[in-house]
C-alpha cells in the first residue's frame, strides 16, 4: 500500500459523517476514533485507548461481542442494533463491522449509523399498505392476512376459537344521497373509530367495502364471548353520528361465524358464511345480528348451487322472456306488453324470478342478465315488426344493481341500434327505492334514457317511499299501481281510496296509471270507474312465450272492446 493510498484512507476515516471506530482484535480496545465518533459518544479524554464496552449498555455487550467474533471469522458483519448514546437515548442503529489492518496489526473497523428515520419510513409504508386511507382501520388485504393466520392456528390448536363478524350499515346509500359524499365519508371514519373503541385492542377492525366492515377477534366460544362482542359492536351505534348539516342515526346488520374447533373451515368458506349471516340479519330487520348455524349452512349451499347454475344458464342460453299484455281501459287494446324473465332449468323446469333473482342480485349476475333481457326484448320487437304484427311497446324491468353498477344506458343504446328499432318501442320499469339510493345519478341516467326516446315507468308504486318530491323532480311516463292495492280494491275502502289517489296523482303529473295484478272483472270495473288508463293481470293473460302472444295478436285479442 502506498503512502498516498494510506493517507487517502485516513482522510476517509476521519472525515466520515458516520461514527467510525478501529478496535483491537481480539479485545474491545479502541485504537482509533474519528471526529464524528468523538462527538457522538463524548467520552472525557477521548475514545482512543478506552474499551468499546463503555459505549454499550451492559445488556448489549454480549450481542456486540458475538458480532465482533463473527466479523473476525468471516471478515465482515452487519446488522440492525438498538444502541444507546451518552445521554441515554436509545435509537435504532445499523452496525457494519469488517476486518482491517491498523498500523501493521489486525483490527476491526466498526461503523455505526442511525436508522431511526429510515425504519420509521419503512414502518409508515408498511402501515399504509395495511390501512384503509379513509377510516384509518385495517384494509381488506390486512384482514385477509390475519384471518388466514387464525385459520392456520386453529388447524394446529384444537382449543383455539375465533370470531369473524361482517357488518353492513343499514340504508347508508340514502344517507350518502342526503348528506353528500364528503360528509358520508366523514361518518364512515367515525364508524371506524367507534368500532375500534368497541372491541379489544388486539382485535382487527377492517373496512372491506364502501359501507361494510369486518372484525376479527379471539374469543371464548364456549362462553358468552361472541355475544358480548356482538352486543358491544351494536352498542357503537346507540348515539347519532355528526355530519355538517345534521345528526345521522345509523344502525348495522351483523353476521358472525365462530371459527376453530371441530369445524375446520377455510378462509373463503368463513367469509361466505359470515356474509350469509349478515344478509339474514338484514332480512330479519335492521340493527341486529345473526350467528351462522346449520340452517344458514344449508342456505349457503343452496346459494352456491344457484349461483353456479345461473352462470351456466347464462352461458348456455337457458333463459327466456315471457310476455304479459298491458291493455287500455276502456277499449281493451293491447298496445304494450311486459317482458318477464323465466329460467328453463335443466332439472327444476321453468322457474319464475322469485326462485333465483335474489341470488342474481347479490352475486352481481343480474347485470349481465339484465343486459341480455334488454337485447332479447329489442330483438323480439324487431321479429314482430318483420312479421307485420301491430307495433307493441315492450316494458323491461331494470334492477337496482343493474341501474347502479351496470351500463343500462349503453345496453339500451346498443340493443336499439343493433335491431334497428326506435326507442319508443321500449319502456324501462324501475322502482322508487332505486331512485332513492342516489337521486343525482338517477336523474342523469333517466335523462339519458329519455333522450333515446325510451319511456320510463315507476313500478310497484305505493310500496316504497312514494315521495311526491321525486314525482315532481323525475318525469315518469306511467305509474304502475302495485297489485297489493288492486287485490282489495273491490272489498277494502282503504285500498280503493289509495288506488283512486294514485290514479289522480299520475294524471296530475301527466303520466298514465297502470293497474297491476288484475284478476277479476270487478277489479277491472273499479279501475274503469276510477279512470285508470291501463291494466295487466291474469284476467287478460298469464305471461306467455313470444310465439303464443303473436298468435293472439293475429287472431284478435279476446278482451278487445271492453268498456
Amino acid at each position: 500500500m502506498t503512502a498516498q493510498t494510506e493517507s487517502h484512507r485516513q482522510d476517509l476515516f476521519q472525515n466520515s459523517p458516520l461514527p467510525a471506530l478501529v478496535l483491537e482484535r481480539p479485545g474491545l480496545k479502541i485504537l482509533a476514533a474519528n471526529a464524528r465518533a468523538e462527538d457522538t459518544y463524548g467520552v472525557t479524554g477521548g475514545l482512543t485507548g478506552t474499551s468499546a464496552e463503555l459505549l454499550w449498555r451492559e445488556t448489549e455487550r454480549v450481542g456486540l461481542e458475538v458480532m465482533l467474533v463473527e466479523a473476525a471469522a468471516a471478515g465482515h458483519r452487519s446488522g440492525p442494533w438498538t444502541h444507546t448514546d451518552e445521554s441515554g437515548h436509545a435509537f435504532d442503529a445499523g452496525v457494519y463491522c469488517t476486518s482491517v489492518e491498523f498500523e501493521g496489526t489486525p483490527a476491526l473497523l466498526l461503523i455505526v449509523t442511525d436508522l431511526t428515520d429510515d425504519l420509521a419510513r419503512e414502518r409508515s409504508l408498511a402501515e399504509g399498505a395495511t390501512r384503509d386511507a379513509l377510516t384509518g382501520v385495517s384494509n381488506s388485504a390486512h384482514f385477509l392476512d390475519r384471518l388466514r393466520l387464525m385459520v392456520s392456528r386453529a388447524s394446529h390448536d384444537a382449543e383455539y376459537r375465533f370470531a369473524v363478524v361482517y357488518l353492513d350499515l343499514d340504508g347508508f346509500r340514502q344517507v350518502n344521497a342526503r348528506v353528500g359524499h364528503m360528509a358520508a365519508d366523514r361518518i364512515l371514519a367515525q364508524v371506524g373509530g367507534r368500532l375500534v373503541e368497541a372491541v379489544h385492542p388486539d382485535d382487527v377492525v377492517a373496512r372491506t367495502g364502501g359501507d361494510e366492515f369486518a372484525i376479527l377477534s379471539d374469543v371464548d366460544a364456549g362462553g358468552s364471548g361472541p355475544l358480548k362482542l356482538l352486543e358491544r359492536i351494536l352498542g357503537a351505534f346507540n348515539s347519532p353520528f355528526a355530519s355538517d348539516s345534521e345528526s345521522v342515526v345509523l344502525s348495522a346488520s351483523l353476521g358472525a361465524v365462530i371459527g376453530g374447533g371441530a369445524s375446520q373451515l377455510q378462509t373463503d368458506a368463513i367469509i361466505r358464511n359470515a356474509d350469509s349471516a349478515m344478509h339474514r340479519a338484514k332480512q330479519q330487520g335492521h340493527g341486529r345480528y345473526e350467528i351462522f348455524d346449520e340452517s344458514l349452512q344449508h342456505e349457503a349451499e343452496r346459494y352456491s348451487r344457484t349461483e353456479a347454475d345461473l352462470r351456466r344458464g347464462l352461458e348456455q342460453g337457458e333463459f327466456a322472456l315471457y310476455y304479459q299484455p298491458i291493455v287500455t281501459i276502456p277499449g281493451g287494446d293491447m298496445t304494450a306488453v311486459e317482458a318477464l324473465l323465466r329460467w328453463n332449468h335443466p332439472t327444476d323446469g321453468l322457474l319464475a324470478p322469485g326462485a333465483f333473482i335474489s341470488v342474481a342480485e347479490d352475486s352481481g349476475l343480474i347485470v349481465p342478465m339484465g343486459d341480455w333481457v334488454i337485447h332479447e326484448a329489442c330483438r323480439q320487437v324487431r321479429v314482430w315488426r318483420e312479421a307485420g304484427l301491430a307495433e307493441l311497446s315492450v316494458s323491461v324491468n331494470v334492477s337496482a344493481r343493474q341501474f347502479k353498477d351496470g351500463d343500462v344506458c349503453g345496453s339500451l343504446r346498443d340493443a336499439i341500434s343493433e335491431n334497428g328499432i326506435e326507442g319508443r318501442h321500449l319502456t324501462t320499469e324501475i322502482t322508487e327505492s332505486i331512485i332513492m339510493e342516489d337521486p343525482v345519478a338517477s336523474a342523469e341516467i333517466m335523462s339519458e334514457i329519455g333522450s333515446m326516446g325510451v319511456k320510463v315507468a315507476m313500478d310497484d308504486f305505493g310500496t316504497g317511499y312514494s315521495s311526491l318530491s321525486y314525482l315532481k323532480r323525475f318525469h315518469f311516463d306511467s305509474l304502475k299501481i302495485d297489485r297489493s292495492f288492486i287485490d282489495g280494491i273491490d272489498s277494502n275502502a282503504g285500498d280503493a281510496a289509495i288506488v283512486a289517489a294514485v290514479i289522480a296523482l299520475a294524471h296530475s303529473f301527466r303520466s298514465h296509471a297502470v293497474g297491476e295484478g288484475v284478476e277479476t272483472p270487478d277489479q277491472l270495473q273499479y279501475l274503469r270507474l276510477l279512470k285508470c288508463d291501463m291494466a295487466q293481470g291474469f284476467l287478460f293473460s298469464r305471461p306467455i312465450p313470444a310465439d303464443d302472444l303473436a298468435a293472439i295478436i293475429q287472431r284478435g285479442t279476446p278482451w278487445a272492446g271492453i268498456s
